[in-house]
């Protein structure tokens, strides 16, 4: 048998611990004759059980000692708010900790959960740029991040940390929002810290609102880029209401039969070209986002870097131009290299030692000399491989190299 005396006075729930006997532990008798509780159990094996106290019965006990207890208690009490405080700011450092990332092999949704942390903890405040469209609307913000020492999971949006973005609000629950920023550009996520802050802040300031506007969706035809997975364009038509019908008249000739978005670079030049003019009722349906320029014109480049690549090889056939673009002939994987870093706008090579990656980094620097007039190289290397270098450009080409 074991007893557990405690004071009613200075609480309404007690954690008593028992001792059970080779059975299920049960509570044989609650003794509430005096201002303490006793508990006798037929139990062998520790527990805890949570009694709910009968404030009621205890209230002329209560009501007695409480003046007496007053004065003596109070450095008690006093410490007891302490620990109390003291827990919530623990408690409240754990909710602002980010979500702990596996090193580098995370899942998506690991990675949208820290964006969501850094939004909710970055993004405090936002200002609307269609004040007409109190959740689907664009919304600036400018993040100032905090003067802290950086995680490791941090570390990683330290690049984009900081500056005025403008940030597009079509869904609540989908990931088919728009930022500018260059993680958004490049997750494949969909979303970023910055589209999951203004999603937070938007719901803190109006939650009826909020709720509101996710159970009724948007009101307007949205024509933007979806960044999930490889970026291309979209368009999606409003859950309800909205006058569809004129959206749809004026879609017409930039849409598939099917009625989808015709994503081929030209057709897509030709509505923001024409989007300007278009009727006001018409753009009042309709949302293009600013977004797709950035896309169109990186399309364009890539189209125009193709059509580079093949008309030189094509006047390769022809006689009209040669590989031999330095003093020894090139094996054909390293042609292939340099087109590849030629024509590749960004681009690495990642072939291993002693296959030539110096010389087609130079060869596809003197193509571009010759095709496209480059006059100036800045190759930046380990000081200990300067004179590798110099030695190279020498060996391989009459160009002359400056060591900085």
């Amino acid at each position: 048998m074991f007893g557990h005396r405690f004071c009613p006075i200075q609480a309404t729930y007690a954690r008593v611990p028992a001792i059970a006997r080779g059975k299920q532990p049960s509570i044989a008798d609650v003794h509430d004759a005096s201002p303490s509780i006793h508990v006798e159990t037929g139990s062998n094996t520790s527990l805890e059980l949570l009694l709910k106290l009968d404030t009621a019965a205890y209230r002329p006990f209560m009501l007695k000692d409480s003046h007496a207890m007053a004065g003596q208690d109070a450095p008690a009490q006093e410490a007891s708010k302490q620990r109390g405080a003291s827990k919530t700011a623990r408690a409240r450092t754990v909710l602002d900790r980010p979500p702990q990332a596996q090193g580098w092999n995370t899942t998506d949704e690991e990675e949208i959960a820290l964006r969501r942390w850094r939004g909710r903890t970055e993004v405090t405040a936002l200002e609307p740029l269609e004040p007409r469209q109190p959740i689907f609307g664009t919304f600036r913000i400018r993040v100032v991040p905090e003067a802290r020492p950086k995680t490791v999971p941090e570390a990683r949006f330290a690049a984009t940390s900081g500056g005025s973005y403008e940030i597009e609000i079509r869904s609540v629950d989908q990931h088919i929002n728009s930022c500018g920023c260059i993680d958004h550009r490049v997750n494949g996520l969909g979303t970023c810290k910055h589209i999951e802050g203004v999603l937070a802040v938007l719901r803190r300031q109006d939650a009826a609102a909020f709720d509101e506007a996710a159970r009724e969706g948007r009101a307007r035809v949205e024509i933007f880029l979806d960044r999930r997975e490889a970026a291309r364009p979209a368009l999606v038509w409003p859950a309800s209401g909205g006058n569809r019908r004129a959206a749809r008249d004026w879609l017409r000739p930039f849409l598939k039969p099917s009625g989808d978005l015709d994503i081929d670079p030209a057709k897509v030049a030709k509505l923001l070209a024409a989007w300007p003019s278009a009727p006001a009722h018409v753009r009042r349906g309709i949302r293009v986002s600013r977004h797709i320029n950035s896309w169109l014109e990186r399309e364009q480049r890539q189209r125009s870097r193709v059509k580079a690549r093949a008309k030189f090889l094509g006047e390769v056939e022809r006689g009209k131009a040669s590989f031999d673009l330095v003093k020894l002939p090139l094996l054909p994987y390293q042609r292939e290299g340099m087109l590849h870093l030629a024509f590749g706008e960004r681009a690495l090579l990642a072939d291993e030692m002693g296959l030539g990656k110096t010389v087609q980094a130079i060869a596809a620097c003197e193509l571009l000399a010759r095709r496209k007039g480059i006059a100036r190289v800045l190759v930046v290397c380990p000081a200990s491989l300067k004179a590798e270098w110099e030695e190279q450009i020498a060996h391989f080409t009459d160009r002359p190299a400056q060591s900085v």
